[in-house]
């Protein structure tokens, strides 16, 4: 299903949301940003808190944020490969939204803490991702329903519409490096 396919770019466009966050040019440039190791511990974190939440899955499953993040890093390769089902992405995404919220809170203090007074503060942004994943899956939902009216299929087109000018907002790239 096509609507599954948008999963995977959702979850990268995350952890790049998160990698632009967490990597102010000033905090690059003073080496307090997290880099490579901060963020593998926040991909970390997200496995934990999967595990957490008493939803069977696998190691692998659970661990797909940091492996992913790893496999980029050491390939050169922008693409995060994840390696996993769609049954597995779909319920890996439906867990996202309980997983998230506050996840770099600790980066962020951090982060602010140590800024230079002229410099805008750290702001985690999970709220805004957690709401962009809440969206699809509303949007996912509906759209996996057996029959539609014209003026469902009609509707349901419309907030695809909406929802991926959403998200164009939410995530502005997908591509990002860490510095």
């Amino acid at each position: 299903m096509v609507a599954l396919g948008i999963m995977p770019h959702i979850m990268a466009s995350a952890l790049n949301k998160y990698i632009e966050h967490l990597h102010p040019p000033w905090a690059v440039v003073s080496k307090i940003a997290p880099g490579f190791a901060g963020m593998m511990s926040v991909c970390n974190r997200i496995g934990r808190r999967i595990r957490s939440t008493g939803v069977r899955m696998s190691d692998f499953v659970c661990e797909s944020f940091a492996r992913a993040l790893a496999g980029r890093e050491s390939h050169g390769h922008w693409t995060l490969k994840w390696g996993l089902t769609g049954s597995e992405f779909e319920k890996l995404f439906g867990l996202l939204p309980f997983c998230l919220q506050d996840l770099v809170a600790e980066e962020v203090a951090m982060l602010n803490n140590s800024r230079p007074g002229d410099e805008p503060v750290v702001t985690d942004p999970s709220s805004d991702i957690v709401l962009a994943v809440g969206k699809v899956l509303t949007w996912f939902g509906e759209a996996k329903a057996e029959y539609f009216t014209q003026s469902e299929a009609d509707s349901l087109h419309e907030i695809g519409l909406q929802l991926m000018q959403f998200i164009s907002e939410v995530f502005p790239s997908r591509n990002v490096c860490i510095p």
